[in-house]
């Protein structure tokens, strides 16, 4: 570890190092030049190898400094809020179901099918293995959680094809993987889904429900706002390697 005192704008990541094997930080908010440059010396000294850096769409000039500084755009950050009253259907739709853990390996896979296009496997910077492998966790970590559910939709064997995870904490709902199988796309499942989603969250007692998608997700994106979610707030993720990372 270096003698260079850490600000408060950025720390390392320690599940992203542990599980990508190799050091990884993140930048928390907008930085000037000298920041930057502070940045850079103190990254240097801890031997980050990868950094997250989460910049508002606003910050112009902070997007820019950073792009001169070798950070490089993979993704954009949409955040979505939902808040009370909530307006579902007062049909219930029975061909959805929730999760359980025999359904984990299926549900596995098709996690680690429908996020290929996220900043993580876009950027080759993550051995691909690694980055599909972190949706499988992800899917795992979901079904586990007691103040959550995994609601499905299933093919004529009982297969999982659609998922939508949930969590509820402290009246706050928060979604995190949503996904439709290839085959299954433009049936209305995604919508399906995601009414059931907002009637868990009523009913486990949610005055709101969060969502973070990616701006090039458009059919997220639709199906969010056309259930009232509101876009809160969006950023650019940027990434920056250490030039002997990107050498080899």
């Amino acid at each position: 570890m270096s003698d260079l005192q850490v600000p408060q704008a950025w720390r390392i990541l320690p599940w992203d190092t542990e599980f990508f094997g190799f050091t990884i930080a993140r930048i928390d908010k907008p930085l000037n030049r000298e920041e930057l440059d502070a940045y850079a010396r103190w990254a240097d000294a801890e031997n980050v190898q990868c950094t997250y850096y989460l910049c508002p769409v606003q910050a112009l000039e902070a997007i820019h400094l950073a792009q001169q500084q070798d950070f490089q755009f993979y993704d954009v950050r949409v955040q979505l809020r939902l808040k009370v009253p909530f307006t579902i259907s007062d049909v219930q739709d029975t061909t959805l179901r929730s999760a359980t853990i025999d359904d984990l390996p299926a549900l596995q896979e098709l996690a680690s099918q429908l996020h290929e296009d996220t900043r993580f496997v876009v950027d080759p910077g993550f051995p691909a293995a690694k980055a599909l492998g972190l949706y499988r966790l992800w899917m795992k970590k979901d079904l586990s959680d007691t103040q959550g559910v995994v609601l499905v939709k299933s093919d004529s064997a009982n297969k999982p094809v659609a998922y939508l995870t949930c969590q509820a904490k402290n009246q706050v709902g928060n979604i995190g993987l949503f996904g439709v199988a290839a085959d299954y796309q433009n049936r209305g499942i995604g919508k399906a889904l995601l009414k059931e989603g907002i009637r868990w969250f009523q009913q486990n007692g949610c005055t709101s429900v969060e969502v973070v998608t990616q701006g090039r997700n458009l059919a997220a994106l639709s199906s969010y706002t056309s259930h009232g979610f509101r876009i809160e707030s969006q950023g650019l993720w940027l990434h920056r390697w250490r030039r002997s990372n990107l050498d080899g």
